[in-house]
């Protein structure tokens, strides 16, 4: 599974707590096999700054802090009283009321953990996946190394360096002519060593050694390129940006206007079902007021007339 969109940290900025803390937390969430049991296709197991540095979707990193604080809490069988469509404020305030029953002390305020990054959420994730994992009785055990032993020494016959006779050893005159004339021949060839520099070289590297390597390396090869308000990359982007927030923030918005539109409905039925009553019940009075009108309007003109 592919690892989440890594952050990109700012110029200059060194945040080197945060990413201590983002990297024990990756290590932590590794010893409680996160990547099967919470990733999926749209949360993808993070990388070792990813709340570290501020991401182009920060929302994105909001809403990855949140539920793997869910996830967490559901390892030691807490609920969680908030979902994905509450105020971001209410489930920061929610969240933090929760760490403190567990007896975890986070020394943060709520606006640093709205904004999705910093060493205020990695100190929450941190405090809280290491109190998981001490609840559930991890151990850190001695690391074991194979025995593989010595290296068996060749055997040594003692009586034959004793015994050997150092006569037969030493060549004659004749012998150490031919061994100096076999050197000239081993010799020549190194003479002409200069000619492989310029041999075709061969590679014998593992292929998926190489390929792993180029993998590692890749991520910090990235070439960042500056913004610029007229680009229109950059245009597209803040446009990707703004259909994530739409999309993210348009179902509970949604929910909101229509639980509103019922409540106007409601109120509305109420207004015409009590003039319709009003209308009933004084009709017959309406009645009388146009009558006496009407004999007003007869006796002031028989006046004008007189």
């Amino acid at each position: 599974m592919a690892a989440a969109a890594p952050a990109e940290a700012p110029a200059g900025a060194n945040n080197a707590e945060a990413l201590q803390l983002n990297d024990e937390l990756v290590d932590t969430l590794m010893l409680l096999d996160y990547e099967t049991r919470f990733c999926n296709k749209e949360m993808k197991p993070l990388s070792r700054i990813f709340f570290a540095y501020p991401a182009q979707n920060t929302a994105h990193q909001f809403k990855y802090m949140t539920q793997l604080v869910v996830w967490g809490l559901s390892l030691v069988r807490l609920q969680a009283d908030w979902d994905e469509y509450d105020d971001p404020n209410t489930v920061i305030t929610n969240m933090l009321v929760m760490l403190k029953d567990m007896g975890i002390q986070v020394n943060t305020v709520p606006g640093k953990l709205r904004q999705g990054y910093g060493d205020g959420v990695c100190m929450v994730l941190h405090g809280l996946f290491k109190e998981i994992l001490r609840r559930s009785d991890f151990e850190y055990l001695q690391p074991q190394f194979p025995d593989e032993g010595l290296a068996d020494e060749a055997e040594v016959d003692s009586d034959a360096e004793i015994h050997s006779d150092v006569a037969d050893e030493v060549p004659g005159d004749g012998e150490e002519d031919d061994l100096m004339y076999q050197e000239d021949e081993v010799k020549k060839p190194e003479e002409n060593s200069d000619d492989g520099d310029h041999a075709v070289l061969q590679n014998y590297i593992d292929p998926t050694v190489w390929q792993l390597e180029v993998e590692r390396v890749v991520p910090k090869l990235k070439v960042t390129i500056p913004n610029d308000s007229k680009e229109w990359r950059t245009h597209l982007s803040q446009t990707r940006a703004y259909k994530q927030v739409i999309e993210s923030q348009f179902p509970a918005a949604k929910a909101q206007l229509d639980k509103l539109s019922r409540e106007l409905s409601g109120a509305l039925e109420r207004i015409r079902s009590k003039e319709n009553f009003i209308n009933t019940q004084f009709d017959h009075r309406a009645l009388d007021y146009r009558q006496q009108q009407e004999e007003l309007g007869q006796v002031q003109t028989q006046y004008r007339a007189e």
